[in-house]
């Protein structure tokens, strides 16, 4: 659920819409980090029009797949730490998707409710996609399908939402946004590391 974001509030009250958010942003930006930065970021895409907000997320999914239709892109016999980093581009790619389609959810005043009723239709869209594109990347030459690339994809959603839910919390710090952000990574690299497992 998201939250009202004031100083000094002692208990999480619901937020009533993108200007309370936006005075919150404000309030934190004085402080500056990295809660400050991300809650900019934040505002700017909750100005985008819901039916709009699709075109960005269209487009990135167009993307992943262009790129998964790529044969070999790193050669027959990729280096192993090369090989490492193409597979942590699968929690990125995912990442960054479900970031694209916070933005096209229901809104209450403007802000992003997160809840299952509201963002479980996108979860539900991303780790479908997320299947087609190992099941697309079968028919590709040099390519195959994997499920712990697809759990690599799912770990990408599920950092992005633990870290966009928190930035709405009354009382988040850039400090609790720093560990967040660091143990997102870390939950990726170990994702991107299980794909090397033949499954």
């Amino acid at each position: 659920m998201a939250h009202r974001i004031e100083l000094g509030a002692r208990r999480r009250v619901p937020i009533s819409g993108v200007a309370e958010h936006r005075r919150g942003a404000a309030a934190s930006e004085a402080r500056g980090g990295l809660l400050a930065l991300l809650r900019r970021i934040g505002l700017l895409l909750m100005r985008q029009p819901r039916g709009f907000a699709w075109v960005p997320a269209c487009l990135w999914m167009g993307l992943i797949w262009y790129v998964s239709s790529l044969s070999t892109p790193l050669g027959s016999d990729p280096h192993e730490t090369l090989a490492f980093f193409a597979n942590l581009a699968h929690p990125f790619e995912f990442g960054v998707l479900t970031l694209l389609l916070l933005p096209t959810a229901r809104r209450f005043q403007g802000w992003i409710q997160f809840d299952r009723e509201t963002l479980g239709g996108r979860v539900f869209l991303i780790l479908t996609y997320a299947g087609v594109d190992e099941f697309h990347q079968s028919f590709v030459l040099g390519r195959h399908s994997s499920t712990l690339d697809w759990l690599a994809d799912a770990m990408g959603m599920y950092c992005t939402l633990k870290v966009a839910a928190y930035i709405s919390d009354p009382e988040a710090t850039s400090a609790g946004v720093v560990i967040r952000c660091l143990y997102g990574v870390f939950l990726c690299c170990i994702a991107a590391s299980f794909t090397f497992l033949d499954v």
